[in-house]
């Protein structure tokens, strides 16, 4: 009876750690479809070359500026804002961080850098819905 049972727990041991490991692999395959794509990183590149040091903004009047509110997903916000960077008439996208216990990803993102479009970080103290509904100074456009 000792000898089945010891044969069962290591069955259920053996089951256990190979879900495991397939469960790891499975999340590290779900997290690589999150990086940008090479048709991405190519425009970005293009739109890097083509742009001047000195970036030149579109007019107030016939631009936009975009306000995304997140809390933790990092590598979703960095996505979007590479996505965002190609979208013409698009003067400012401000990114409200409403995790006060993490700092915004501001150097990762600048270690990307330059970009076309200007990324603003404001960190928020306290962790609300209404936090993105604020007026911000950097807003120039209507």
């Amino acid at each position: 009876i000792r000898w089945c049972c010891c044969r069962s727990l290591d069955r259920v041991r053996t089951h256990f750690i190979i879900g495991s490991i397939l469960l790891l692999l499975l999340a590290g395959v779900s997290l690589t479809f999150l990086l940008p794509n090479n048709d991405d990183i190519r425009i970005l590149r293009e739109l890097r070359r083509s742009s001047n040091t000195s970036l030149t903004l579109p007019d107030p009047e016939d631009s936009f500026t975009i306000i995304m509110q997140t809390y933790n997903r990092t590598d979703i916000l960095l996505k979007l804002l590479n996505h965002y960077q190609a979208v013409p008439h698009l003067q400012c996208i401000i990114i409200v961080w409403n995790n006060p216990s993490e700092l915004p990803p501001r150097k990762l993102w600048d270690k990307f850098g330059p970009h076309p479009v200007p990324v603003i970080f404001k960190e928020q103290s306290v962790n609300r819905m209404r936090n993105r509904l604020q007026p911000h100074p950097e807003i120039k456009t209507d």
